[in-house]
């Protein structure tokens, strides 16, 4: 029965909370939260311990295995301490908000021999399988076209407004290049422009995050990943066009045209999923299977979502290298 502690008090942590008690295989310890009455209820709910000081929580000598669902830029230094006290780690992505940052941790975790997995759920759903299984469909894939908008009026003032706490927007939304990485290949080249809107004390109001993505077999990408007061509709759309045929994701259904008439799959949603993660990292470390995604895939998006970042900076074309691919 493996000891587990979770860092967090947000609707990824009480995920993870109740897909540990769907499974039974794991006893939850504690909670880690800054909000102490958040943390205490969460706890209550559970029937575990709260803590606010991590210090505290990473002392217990019971634990084995910690998640960490907190906001973006408290991963890398999480991870970091409960390694150091050889615990092994499962966090939401992203790792952390630098590439350097996240090679650094993969290769601590290396060293003390412990599980570093880098949740990527949206490679788990029945949206993404139906998606790889109809590539065949399409053939060469020549371009595709990724778009997920949010509207938010008034803009939230949390933390995934935050430039400093959310970081760069395809870093902090590195699951958009993960899906695509996943589906296409490798990327070689990327050209990205990055606007915000109003910020004040380090919140912003919108943000528009357009990238240009050239991938290896030649295909051609656009990515564009919105939220804010600048938007106005909500969408969630992928296209691939390819040689004899095309899928068309909207939300949660899959149209594919090809010869013939359209067909249409209902993709699924994104219920269970987290449910999907925990027990796939509980097979790993309790009966050693193999889990969905690799540290290697898991630093090669960042590394495409890093050089997105650089290229926004610059405003030139950054080559990606494909040592990690």
């Amino acid at each position: 029965m493996m000891q587990v502690g979770i860092f967090g008090t947000g609707y990824a942590a009480r995920a993870r909370g109740l897909a540990l008690q769907a499974d039974g295989r794991a006893t939850l310890r504690w909670f880690v939260g800054r909000d102490p009455q958040k943390t205490e209820t969460l706890a209550q709910e559970f029937q575990t311990k709260a803590y606010t000081d991590w210090r505290l929580a990473l002392a217990d000598p019971l634990v084995d295995l910690v998640f960490v669902g907190t906001a973006n830029s408290s991963h890398e230094p999480l991870v970091r301490q409960a390694l150091l006290v050889n615990k092994h780690v499962v966090v939401e992505y992203p790792l952390a908000l630098t590439y350097a940052q996240a090679v650094a941790l993969v290769a601590l975790a290396q060293e003390r021999g412990c599980l570093l997995h880098v949740e990527h759920i949206e490679l788990l759903s029945t949206i993404h399988h139906n998606l790889k299984t109809e590539l065949t469909t399409v053939g060469q894939p020549l371009y595709v076209r990724y778009t997920t908008q949010t509207p938010a009026h008034p803009a939230p003032e949390r933390w995934s407004y935050n430039l400093e706490i959310f970081g760069f927007p395809l870093i902090g939304a590195v699951s958009r290049l993960g899906r695509l990485i996943d589906l296409l290949g490798e990327v070689t080249a990327v050209r990205c422009q990055n606007q915000y809107t109003d910020v004040r004390d380090g919140y912003f109001q919108s943000c528009y995050c357009a990238a240009q993505l050239t991938f290896a077999s030649g295909t051609i990408g656009d990515l564009l990943y919105a939220k804010g007061v600048g938007v106005w509709r909500s969408q969630v759309i992928l296209d691939i066009q390819g040689m004899t045929g095309s899928l068309h994701l909207d939300r949660e259904t899959i149209t594919v045209y090809a010869a013939g008439e359209p067909r249409i799959l209902e993709a699924g949603g994104r219920r269970g999923l987290f449910l999907r993660d925990t027990q796939a990292v509980l097979d790993h470390l309790l009966e050693d299977k193999l889990l969905y995604i690799s540290q290697k895939q898991a630093l090669y998006a960042m590394q495409v979502a890093e050089a997105c970042a650089e290229s926004a900076a610059t405003g030139d074309v950054v080559r990606v290298l494909a040592d990690n691919c």
